[in-house]
């Protein structure tokens, strides 16, 4: 069968927006594991939504156990070291101690552990399957509150191991990948 250009897939140049979400792509489990910590407390515009990386609340020891969204600042890159996964659920609350106490906030949220990949948004110009094998920076855009992958070239900047490009060339494209084991916080597991 001879080739055609009828048979070139067009390459994508995704526009990110509030919408954009980190997502489990693959779990050796068959499903991705699913974590309940309470939400920690947080400023009406730094709530948890469905999609955003969730880290433990380290400010505070009494608080250590909860979760709040990583990297609220602009920017990249986010050189967290207490990953707890990614949010499966917003949360609901106004942010404040009202209402908190052990089990009355809990927030779901897919597990970053040894056993799921997550589909994760770039902000790369064409990504390129030279992508896997390496690892990236995540950052947070502000304006979107969402978070992304950037190319950096700081060893120590690199927070996720990518494992799969979908669809190479297209720019601001979707990797597939993992949390480095040393970003994980021990309670959720490392690879």
């Amino acid at each position: 069968m001879a080739w055609a250009a009828r048979d070139v897939v067009p390459l994508a140049d995704i526009t990110l927006s509030s919408l954009t979400v980190i997502r489990p792509y693959k779990s050796r489990a068959g499903s991705p594991r699913i974590i309940t910590p309470d939400a920690s407390t947080a400023v009406s515009t730094a709530l948890i939504k469905v999609g955003q990386v969730v880290q433990f609340d380290t400010g505070t020891s009494s608080a250590a156990h909860r979760v709040i969204r990583c990297s609220t600042a602009g920017g990249h890159p986010n050189l967290s070291t207490e990953f707890a996964g990614i949010a499966a659920a917003s949360d609901t609350s106004d942010g404040s101690t009202t209402g908190q106490g052990e089990g009355k906030r809990q927030i779901s949220v897919w597990a970053a552990d040894a056993n799921t990949e997550f589909l994760f948004p770039t902000k790369i110009a064409g990504v390129a399957s030279t992508l896997v094998g390496t690892a990236l920076a995540l950052g947070f855009d502000s304006t979107l509150a969402i978070h992304y992958l950037a190319a950096n070239s700081t060893a120590g900047d690199r927070r996720v191991w990518v494992t799969e490009v979908p669809n190479p060339g297209d720019t601001n494209g979707y990797v597939a990948g993992y949390f480095t084991s040393t970003a994980i916080n021990p309670t959720v597991g490392r690879r």
